[in-house]
């Protein structure tokens, strides 16, 4: 069993596959800090306790406050299981939830570019994008990076699909808002292993937070 934990956008989510299939729980309403009440609930639901193998956790780009709580937990449950912890993209994620939103209509084309444009603040944006192979797995065309206003609004041609920043979808086809799921990052941790990263949080950029002397 594999445990996942997505909290890099405003939805906040858990996920479990089990023999029986694959769980996911929303906490988003109480977002950071129903967190652990919301694993606990699953893996009750689902006896997992002693059967994990891996504790798979979004790191990123997302809400820096987000990302810390997250890694945090997974590398907390993953020692306390004695278990490895998993890094996976939230970018990826969430482009793996948008294929899978549309992989039964026409807005799916294989080798069809699909990128991501999140609001990074300070007028500048967070940019990555993705293919799907005729396999089914998911190709990186560009790992996430940091755009400004004008490179963002450049980027999109009518050719591509656009998840994230609706503004950016005057030309490429809008598939919706940056919302990366726990069930995508468990997917993608069991299917395409090698896109494993570290569990230390994308942040791409140093938070403008100075600690106190």
């Amino acid at each position: 069993m594999h445990l996942g934990i997505e909290l890099a956008g405003s939805v906040c989510t858990v996920a479990l596959n089990t023999p029986e299939g694959l769980f996911e729980q929303d906490f988003s309403a109480a977002r950071g800090r129903g967190l652990l009440a919301a694993v606990d609930q699953l893996c009750t639901t689902h006896e997992a306790r002693g059967k994990l193998e891996a504790i798979v956790v979004g790191v990123g780009p997302g809400s820096y406050t987000g990302l810390r709580i997250a890694a945090s937990a997974a590398n907390m449950l993953a020692w306390a299981e004695g278990i490895p912890a998993i890094g996976i993209s939230s970018f990826a994620a969430a482009a793996e939830g948008a294929w899978q939103a549309v992989q039964d209509s026409a807005a799916q084309t294989a080798h069809q570019d699909l990128h991501l444009l999140v609001d990074a603040f300070r007028g500048e944006w967070y940019h990555a994008c993705y293919r799907r192979a005729e396999e089914g797995t998911l190709i990186v065309t560009q790992e996430p990076r940091i755009v400004s206003a004008k490179e963002a609004g450049a980027i999109t041609t009518t050719e591509d699909l656009l998840l994230g920043e609706e503004s950016f979808a005057t030309q490429a086809q809008y598939l919706g808002a940056f919302a990366p799921r726990a069930s995508a990052l468990v997917q993608l941790a069991l299917r395409q292993p090698y896109l494993g990263l570290s569990t230390e949080p994308v942040y791409l950029r140093e938070t403008s937070y100075q600690k106190k002397s």
